[in-house]
């Protein structure tokens, strides 16, 4: 007797759960490549989260310097004594201010009919000085008791008038000068900080035309020692670049001609480490950079090529605003371009050991300069001090100050399993912070993510930081040491590939480290 076999089934297909671990967006902002082509460690969106080697950081808050002010702050000016005393001033309307100690502004200097200046220092024999010029009223110098107004006038048989001076540099122990709305520029004599001025025009080598918008000093490396290099750019983007200490002497000669975008404002400038860099339309460019590009088209000259597509938004938008400038600031490693945007400026922050960017929203800056080592920055009715502590718009009256809140999209992966679709679950975030952070995550899915996906819950308000033998055990608000948080959330969009989307927000100390995620695997359709 024969028995028929059993018809077997193949067994149902079982979606099969996933558990993986995801970096933090340590190399920072990139809007240059597909986002189908990004390596997991970067970001589509980063604000107020400064990459580091290991983690990614909650920007610091900042805190109310001076408050009140009837005009916006547009120039600030760090001084250092050679006895070592530090001093912050700042133009604001029509008068120069003293800002050196908090909450106490005090009116000091001539009067004057615009904030917009530009400054540098200069030492001799018998002090160090700040000379500053704005282009409409007479140069101010400083010499760490006084101001004073420094005369300028033209060597026989050539005129200047010295209120058309609008940005200056120190350079082998001369200043040299711009004269607004001309291609020349004016040196004066060794270590003099007043005196006579002698023109040197710029224009046969500007092809492009235009006039002079700035100069500055490059420091390289000949293969002989360090040498200074006098750099010029015009407002079309021509930059000549000349050798040797005296301006009328045969020693002093061209040594290159470049081309790179037209620079943003008379403030494009700044001296970085060893480089000289250039802030124009096309991006940051450093003069080592502009000398090794293959031609005038090279994005990678730019150090901002990772960013371009978000540096060309914005100079489309705003790059005819007054505000631009750069600034770096080597206590924490950062170089900051301010961008003058009309609804509230806002920063990229580029931090200078990784080479990531990032943007940093909530300071919302006419200007920039470091003092005591910290980035200061002017504005609309004041003066705050940055990267200070972790409130924003900390107010030491009150004890009072503002979360500072960050938004992060990384960069999409299919977690393996490329064509494949996937039911997300959960996500944890991890996070090593003094105590734990607001969060709203979410995973973007197949190349899209919504705003309001990653939007923070309304928070209680601002905290205060609770005082010893003062505040209310139990009921105050307390920072700790760093502590390692790790919350599960509950997601749920389904997609071939996903992106974690995060808001953060705190006032301590916080790191984020990783990102787990479980999902569900499903097929191919």
């Amino acid at each position: 007797m024969f028995r028929s076999k059993p018809t077997r089934y193949a067994p149902p297909n079982r979606q099969v759960a996933g558990a993986t671990s995801i970096p933090p967006p340590v190399a920072g902002l990139n809007a240059r490549d597909s986002v189908a082509n990004m390596n997991i460690t970067d970001a589509v969106v980063l604000d107020n989260l400064f990459p580091q080697k290991n983690a990614v950081e909650l920007r610091r808050g900042c805190e109310k310097w001076i408050t009140a002010e009837s005009a916006a702050v547009e120039t600030l000016i760090p001084y250092t004594s050679v006895g070592g005393t530090r001093k912050l001033f700042g133009m604001t309307g029509v008068v120069v201010r003293d800002y050196t100690t908090q909450l106490t502004p005090s009116t000091v200097g001539p009067a004057i009919t615009n904030a917009r200046w530009q400054y540098t220092g200069f030492t001799n024999a018998f002090a160090n000085f700040f000379i500053a010029v704005n282009g409409a009223d007479a140069p101010m110098a400083y010499n760490g008791t006084v101001f004073s107004a420094p005369t300028y006038t033209a060597e026989p048989g050539d005129s200047l008038t010295p209120a058309n001076l609008i940005q200056v540099i120190a350079h082998h122990r001369r200043l040299w000068f711009v004269e607004k709305n001309s291609t020349s520029a004016w040196y004066g004599g060794v270590d003099e900080y007043q005196g006579t001025l002698y023109r040197f025009d710029f224009g046969e080598m500007f092809p492009r035309g235009g006039y002079l918008m700035a100069v500055g000093s490059w420091t390289v490396d000949n293969g002989t020692g360090l040498n200074d290099l006098l750099v010029a750019i015009s407002s079309e983007g021509d930059v000549v670049v000349y050798q040797g200490f005296d301006p009328n002497s045969v020693d002093f000669s061209l040594v290159g001609r470049f081309a790179c975008g037209r620079p943003l404002g008379r403030r494009c400038m700044t001296r970085y480490i060893g480089d000289l860099l250039i802030l124009t339309r096309e991006g940051v460019v450093p003069m080592s950079g502009l000398v090794a590009m293959r031609d005038a088209a090279d994005p990678t000259a730019a150090i901002t090529d990772r960013i371009q597509a978000l540096i060309s938004e914005a100079t489309t938008a705003f790059g005819d605003e007054f505000g631009w400038e750069m600034l770096y600031v080597p206590e924490f490693n950062q170089l900051y371009v301010n961008v003058p945007d009309t609804l509230g400026s806002v920063q990229f922050v580029m931090n200078t050991i990784t080479k990531a960017w990032c943007r940093f929203t909530g300071y919302n800056a006419k200007c920039f300069a470091v003092f005591n080592l910290l980035p200061f920055f002017g504005m609309s009715t004041g003066v705050n001090r940055g990267y200070y502590n972790y409130f924003d718009n900390y107010d030491t009256t009150t004890g009072l100050g503002d979360h500072v809140t960050a938004r992060a999209v990384q960069a999409f992966s299919y977690f393996d399993s490329p064509g494949k679709q996937k039911h997300f679950r959960m996500a944890r975030p991890i996070f090593i912070a003094a105590n734990e952070p607001f969060v709203a995550i979410n995973l973007a899915p197949d190349y899209e993510y919504d705003d309001d996906d990653i939007q923070l819950p309304v928070l209680s308000g601002p905290r205060e930081l609770a005082i010893w033998d003062t505040a209310i055990w139990d009921a105050a608000y307390w920072t700790g040491s760093l502590t390692t948080f790790k919350r599960w959330y509950t997601v749920n969009p389904i997609g071939f590939c996903a992106a974690v989307a995060m808001a953060i927000s705190n006032n301590a100390q916080t790191q984020w480290v990783a990102t787990d995620v479980v999902y569900e695997g499903g097929g191919v359709l």
